[in-house]
């Protein structure tokens, strides 16, 4: 399977070669195989790839000074912050590449860009692309090529956050989600998930990891269940049967029902993806008989999916994950705005049940 993260690097390449051969061609349509045999030419691409990569660091700085430093800016209403975001950025970007222009050519042969022939011309092959890129990512944030990284807990505390060591000698108490934080309100605002996964991972592994008495669904990826018991498999790569499950629990929001048996969290699954698999089914045709058959899996998060396969095999693993043609459209229901829109991340609280470490 190629990686998602993979796919939308690549992705990102080939529009990012051919966003810098339209920059370099500009008006010369006429002239584009002469001009691609031309070292300079080829070697002025490169450069412009190198560049480009640099412009989509610093719009995604932008966009985190914005969303992420800025409390005034977060308040406003979406429009003004749309204009605000995308002008700043546009803006931006398109004076560094200029100055960039103007400091080669006037290198050169003592020219200048500051002229009305080149930002009635060749200025718009760049600038368009760019205005659509940057109004693009305000809509999907999750476009955004490197990740956002996500606050520390010790900065989250203003730096009072206890030790490792003495975090160890603790009682780990439930976690109660704090409403104010930056993460929780971008959320609210964007109904990108990734937010809400981001603002679970700031917290220290002790206090995820921690699986006593009534156990939020936050802790929980997949539940699996069966005629007597229901078993969960948790954040920390557990897999343990539950007591005390209220069956209202089945009907969270978050989770989504992908097949017979199967429940999944959908906090930590990747936005909207699915995967295709070959894999070994046991299919009732008369007698019993293995095949593999090509089926749809959820992508969970890279790191929630290590830390179940350090306890879980991968096949195992992958048969709870299949989305079934019957409830597929459960999976793609979720993805629908008008769902996300009124999904509230409060009921990742709601109690799934408990454990017995001393029985299992």
């Amino acid at each position: 399977m190629i990686n998602v993260y993979l796919k939308k690097h690549v992705f990102y390449l080939l529009a990012i070669v051919l966003f810098a051969f339209v920059i370099n061609l500009g008006t010369a349509f006429d002239n584009v195989m002469m001009r691609m045999k031309q070292p300079l030419f080829q070697q002025v691409l490169v450069a412009t790839v190198a560049m480009l990569y640099l412009y989509l660091y610093i719009v995604q700085k932008i966009y985190h000074y914005f969303f992420f430093r800025m409390a005034w800016f977060i308040g406003l209403k979406p429009l003004l912050k749309a204009g605000i975001f995308v002008i700043a950025a546009a803006v931006l970007i398109s004076l560094i590449h200029v100055h960039i222009l103007n400091l080669l050519l006037a290198q050169r042969n003592h020219g200048t860009v500051f002229t009305f022939d080149y930002f009635t011309t060749d200025f718009w092959f760049f600038f368009l692309p760019l205005l659509s890129y940057v109004i693009i990512l305000y809509l999907k944030p999750n476009r955004l090529l490197f990740r956002l990284p996500a606050r520390k807990t010790e900065e989250m505390s203003n730096g009072h956050a206890p030790q490792a060591q003495e975090l160890l000698q603790q009682i780990v108490e439930p976690i109660e989600m704090d409403q104010e934080d930056e993460l929780l309100k971008i959320w609210r605002i964007s109904r990108v998930k990734s937010f809400v996964f981001d603002y679970f991972r700031k917290f220290s592994k002790e206090e995820r990891w921690h699986l006593e008495q009534d156990i939020p669904l936050w802790k929980v990826v997949i539940l699996e269940k069966s005629e007597l018991i229901m078993f969960g498999y948790f954040i920390n790569g557990e897999k343990w049967a539950l007591h005390h499950v209220d069956d209202k629990i089945l009907s969270n929001p978050w989770l989504v029902k992908v097949s017979q048996n199967c429940y999944i969290n959908m906090l930590y699954v990747v936005d909207g993806l699915c995967r295709r698999s070959m894999l070994k089914m046991d299919l009732k045709m008369g007698n019993r008989v293995s095949k593999e058959v090509n089926m749809e899996l959820v992508i969970l998060h890279e790191e929630i999916r290590a830390i179940l396969l350090s306890t879980t095999n991968s096949d195992k693993l992958d048969q709870l994950l299949i989305v079934t043609r019957r409830m597929k459209v459960n999976y793609k229901n979720f993805w629908e705005s008008t769902f996300l829109d009124q999904l509230d991340e409060n009921r990742l609280m709601d109690p799934v049940g408990s454990i017995n470490r001393k029985n299992n």
